[in-house]
């Protein structure tokens, strides 16, 4: 069986981008804890967390006070993706919908699932959606299906 965690790290690898691991982040970064994977395209960044739980106020916090960090840091723009098998709750999408009206340099967006391949695909496609593909071993593009709802 192949847990969560691996099938988006097959994915983030199969982008061709420099990917940096949850543990080369805690170690370059100690305070940084609730972050997954780090993306780094041209000119920003695109961090990952998957909770396998249903996430709460607390754990949304936690992810966006990382972020906030983490750009300060980097001094670069940063997308956090939460990944998850249940939505988020009232209070957990006020406080990304406050980052998001922000002037801040962090967006943050909530992607959900209850089923694992689902949320996988909502993945790719939001990826796909800032032109960020994947490819198999031949080189070839993973065509998405577009009609999945994010």
């Amino acid at each position: 069986m192949i847990f969560i965690k691996d099938k988006i790290e097959k994915i983030l690898l199969s982008t061709k981008l420099n990917i940096i691991s949850e543990n080369q982040i805690k170690n370059n970064y100690p305070n940084i804890t609730s972050i997954n994977y780090l993306l780094i395209i041209d000119d920003y960044y695109i961090a990952i967390q998957h909770i396998s739980n249903k996430p709460n106020i607390n754990d949304v916090d936690k992810f966006i006070m990382n972020i906030q960090q983490l750009s300060n840091i980097l001094q670069k723009q940063i997308i956090g993706i939460y990944l998850s098998y249940s939505d988020l709750s009232h209070n957990a999408k006020y406080a990304f919908n406050n980052i998001n009206k922000s002037k801040t340099n962090i967006k943050c967006v909530s992607i959900y699932d209850n089923n694992q391949e689902n949320l996988i695909n909502k993945l790719i496609k939001y990826l796909y959606t800032h032109k960020i593909y994947i490819y198999y071993n031949d080189d070839s593009i993973y065509m998405i299906n577009t009609e999945l709802e994010l």
